[in-house]
């Protein structure tokens, strides 16, 4: 049994790997930066209390035009919060 086990796993290894190594061979060319931020002010009584969140995401795109592309559908999905703000930039590399 451990002789098939480690058989079938060299095989998905062998169809995994030129894959992956086509992935590595290309030129990372812009980073979308996904930006989420909440603005939670609460006041009850006198008493006021603020959590505003802000969350930022880095993500390598191998082109300048797939990297607009993601940002824009990514501001288009519904967000979970109704009291926040979505943006997204592309830094271009040179």
């Amino acid at each position: 049994m451990g002789m098939r086990r480690c058989l079938i796993a060299l095989s998905l290894f062998c169809l995994v790997w030129p894959s992956s190594a086509a992935w590595a061979q290309q030129t990372i060319k812009a980073h979308l930066v996904l930006t989420t931020g909440v603005f939670g002010s609460k006041f009850s009584g006198s008493n006021a209390a603020n959590s505003d969140s802000t969350s930022m995401v880095t993500t390598p795109m191998f082109s300048e035009d797939g990297c607009k592309a993601e940002g824009e559908r990514w501001l288009r999905r519904p967000s979970r919060f109704r009291k926040g703000f979505r943006e997204y930039f592309c830094v271009v590399l040179r």
